[in-house]
């Protein structure tokens, strides 16, 4: 957003073709704020930094919903029931554990409900196309030209009510006389101006004062961002036994990305998840040399992928080198034991 120049904006809201004279007056500061547009500021999702991306986020979406990546995704996730059912505190009051006596028969089913609520705690949310920025001009009046001598974008809203958000018609006159469509961002701020819903507001959302902060961002907004952060970070276990850690993983193997989780496996002993995340990566490229070398266990799948696709392959081959002489270690200590003991 660009700043409310001297002597306040002024937006006209345009409703069922006609001008509203009750909308036409300025607004008080903080408000007008939001009908000014500037080109300098761009925030992640925006439209311009979409089109940058939207060929490379593209890679592999449509094989999210395939059965097998969900079952990968879904093991690579983990179910840890005290991370999914652990107490957030989210500003509500919270209650004390209620603690009820059960026989055997009732202890059972109390566990399969519980089972089944952290599966649907766990649905990973969709992984959908980027959406395509609006970039349509309606028509050019040479005569506007010079008009906003600061540069200043108007807005114009249609207002009718029953009208859904994504099919209102909102307009964009730039200072160069050019009427366009308005913007995903300026569509979003408008609809919110004219028609707020309690989800939607201009409140500081209490995810930043959250101690939670990665999860109440992904769970407020999948930015494909935040999982860069975690990545760089290697906080890959503050998504664990989440929703949003299939979508995280997912992610990063679609964007060949996935090394460096390979290697947090590799180090924290995490065999199987390790094969599988391989495993997951040969479904998203068929064509890779991973996926048509056979192997006989789950070292071997690892061990192809590292020789073959890797971008980390020197750094990931003695990672998994050391994991395999610290079995080998184990078992000689196992054995030496039992000989011991005459087992």
């Amino acid at each position: 957003m660009g700043i409310v120049p001297k002597g306040m904006r002024m937006l006209i809201a345009i409703s069922a073709g006609k001008v509203s004279s009750r909308m036409c007056r300025p607004f008080a500061y903080r408000n007008a704020a939001t009908f000014t547009t500037s080109t300098q500021f761009c925030c992640p999702g925006s439209p311009k930094n979409i089109t940058e991306n939207v060929k490379k986020l593209d890679n592999g979406i449509d094989k999210f919903l395939d059965p097998e990546v969900q079952r990968l995704l879904k093991s690579l996730t983990g179910m840890d029931y005290k991370i999914i059912f652990r107490r957030r505190n989210l500003g509500g009051k919270l209650h004390e554990p209620n603690y009820t006596f059960m026989t055997a028969e009732q202890l059972e089913e109390a566990v399969d409900e519980a089972n089944i609520k952290a599966h649907e705690l766990l649905q990973m949310p969709p992984v959908l196309h980027p959406r395509k920025p609006i970039n349509k001009n309606i028509s050019f009046d040479p005569v506007l030209q010079g008009l906003e001598k600061d540069g200043t974008t108007l807005l114009f809203t249609d207002i009718t009510q029953n009208i859904s958000d994504l099919d209102r018609l909102i307009v964009a006159r730039e200072s160069d006389g050019t009427l366009r469509h308005a913007t995903w961002e300026e569509r979003e701020k408008m609809n919110k101006i004219y028609f707020p819903t309690p989800s939607k507001c201009f409140k500081t959302p209490k995810m930043f004062t959250d101690p939670e902060l990665l999860q109440s961002v992904l769970a407020r907004a999948m930015v494909e961002t935040t999982y860069d952060v975690v990545d760089s970070r290697k906080d890959y276990d503050y998504l664990r036994s989440t929703r949003h850690y299939g979508g995280m993983v997912f992610y990063l193997t679609r964007l060949r990305k996935m090394d460096r989780l390979l290697g947090f496996l590799l180090d924290n002993a995490r065999i199987q998840e390790a094969s599988n995340l391989v495993s997951l990566f040969c479904i998203m490229f068929p064509e890779c040399k991973s996926a048509q070398t056979k192997a006989d266990n789950q070292i071997d799948i690892i061990r192809n992928y590292i020789e073959a696709d890797a971008i980390l392959g020197s750094e990931l081959r003695l990672r998994l080198n050391s994991y395999v002489e610290d079995q080998r270690s184990k078992e000689e200590l196992h054995k030496g034991i039992a000989k011991a003991h005459g087992l």
